[in-house]
């Protein structure tokens, strides 16, 4: 299984990836005067990423609702109110993502909003996609891995000025 889904989603990777090469585009920024400003990516160099994975992870550590957990596992967990749950789901030093279920789409998007997590999933889980941006917050990393957002690590910003 999880070669079958690891081979296909890295080819969607690369290709996805490869299709960005000519559309790294910086911004306009009007400034006062007589000048063009503009701003551009330029590559870092020549990038790789090896991440190795193991699937299915061994979990170490079943403390439900305070770690980080990798695996088919979903706390139910009984709640007075909204404030109680994102009380909660904050109360971590992890924020890598977070799932949703419910049918009141207003209180998914409250909750959505407040939880500390990289990545919401409301009545669905981990989905992902190559053009989606993908990452933590907190102890869960920094930075982002995937759509255009990802690139961004892999470039510096380049401020051009020109007399018109």
């Amino acid at each position: 299984m999880a070669r079958r889904v690891d081979v296909a989603k890295s080819i969607a990777c690369y290709r996805y990836f490869a299709g960005w090469a000519d559309k790294v585009q910086g911004k306009t920024i009007p400034i006062d005067g007589d000048f063009f400003c503009y701003t551009r990516h330029e590559p870092i160099g020549v990038v790789g990423q090896i991440i190795p994975w193991n699937y299915p992870m061994l979990m170490q550590a079943w403390n439900l609702a305070r770690e980080q957990i990798f695996g088919p596992v979903m706390s139910v967990i009984p709640f007075k109110d909204l404030a109680e749950v994102i009380a909660r789901a904050n109360h971590t030093i992890y924020g890598l993502a977070a799932g949703v279920w419910t049918r009141d789409i207003k209180k998914a998007q409250a909750i959505a909003n407040s939880v500390r997590a990289g990545t919401v999933w409301v009545n669905c889980y981990n989905i992902l996609d190559t053009r989606a941006p993908f990452g933590g917050f907190k102890q869960s990393g920094t930075g982002r891995e995937l759509g255009e957002y990802g690139l961004q690590q892999y470039t510096e910003v380049k401020t051009v000025i020109v007399r018109l």
